[in-house]
């Protein structure tokens, strides 16, 4: 993973757990807290397909 992709994976996470927090709409084991700029790749990653999952599921 170069070093842009990783930002946008960074961003991604980041926005889709303030959204969360905001909304009060997380849906997984991975807590919100958790999520951070500094936090792994693999975990951000885990975050978005968990809650990408759950959207998917209940459409």
């Amino acid at each position: 993973m170069d070093e842009g992709q990783l930002q946008d994976l960074v961003l991604t996470a980041l926005k889709l757990a303030r959204y969360d927090r905001e909304h009060q709409t997380a849906a997984g084991p991975l807590c919100l807290a958790e999520v951070t700029f500094d936090s792994p790749a693999d975990e951000l990653r885990a975050y978005i397909r968990q809650e990408y999952a759950a959207w998917a599921a209940a459409r």
